[in-house]
């Protein structure tokens, strides 16, 4: 591939990665960013297509890109819709390969350690019988507490961040999300029905192996230069994004704890 289709490929990703970035809006008081947020989630899951806008600088800029998104859509690896694109399957492992990404397969061990800390003292739930269970927190992911106590100035769960990167990939795939609970900076993490639905039957088949998610501490996001343009583009423009649909509204999270109490800590190797 030439360059400009490896920069739209690199920057297409970024900027889907960025829409799964936890990004607490709900917490700020910010509701319409909230809310754009939410529902951009939901179009990458129904449509695999996100905004997009040409960003050429100049005419013959804007040239080479557009000539550059028709030819990634003649070969199956974008799709593009009035002011819409997205990476289509094949476009996502182009992209993937080109960032250095991993596949999701080789990420199936977030979904089984998520799933083997439900039910227990991490999970995270509104009370018996609540709608609003099934989360985990980032803390728990990283082999902390579900609730570690805070301390002014410092960080409350050094190194946890690890953990985003590969939970970011699993979340394009559909696999897990994330929201936040209110008073609690960290992101709370939850399988998605496909995710669930992959989580019991690699559990019940014993191909399910939690205990390998610590490994993934070496999944990092490359530093390829228009993937993180894309990709800080986009979490700037969170900021200030309005919704795209009025009627159309996600409400915040409610008044979750860990089930278990704030003091266990999880198992991570």
């Amino acid at each position: 591939m030439k360059n400009v289709a490896e920069g739209l490929l690199a920057g297409l990703l970024g900027q889907v990665d960025g829409v799964h970035e936890p990004v607490d809006f709900a917490r700020s008081g910010e509701n319409a960013a909230f809310q754009a947020q939410w529902q951009l989630r939901w179009l990458w899951r129904e449509s695999g297509l996100l905004p997009w806008q040409n960003a050429g600088e100049d005419g013959a800029a804007r040239k080479r890109i557009a000539r550059g998104i028709a030819g990634l859509a003649e070969q199956g690896l974008v799709r593009v819709a009035k002011r819409r694109a997205g990476l289509t399957a094949a476009g996502l492992t182009a992209a993937r390969q080109l960032c250095g990404h991993p596949e999701p397969d080789a990420l199936l061990c977030g979904v089984d350690y998520l799933l083997s800390l439900l039910g227990g003292p991490h999970e995270w739930s509104g009370g018996e019988g609540s709608p609003e269970s099934g989360y985990v927190s980032e803390a728990s992911m990283a082999g902390f507490s579900p609730w570690p106590r805070g301390e002014i100035g410092k960080q409350r769960c050094p190194g946890s961040e690890w953990t985003v990167a590969p939970l970011v990939m699993l979340a394009v795939a559909g696999l897990v999300e994330s929201t936040f609970r209110r008073g609690f900076e960290l992101p709370l993490w939850a399988l998605t029905a496909d995710g669930r639905g992959i989580a019991v039957g690699r559990r019940d088949s014993g191909k399910a192996d939690p205990a390998a998610w610590g490994t993934l501490r070496r999944v990092r996001r490359r530093e390829t230069p228009t993937y993180w343009a894309g990709w800080k583009a986009e979490i700037e423009a969170q900021k200030t994004r309005r919704p795209l649909w009025a009627n159309r509204v996600s409400h915040p999270l409610g008044d979750v704890w860990p089930t278990g109490g704030i003091g266990r800590k999880s198992n991570v190797a």
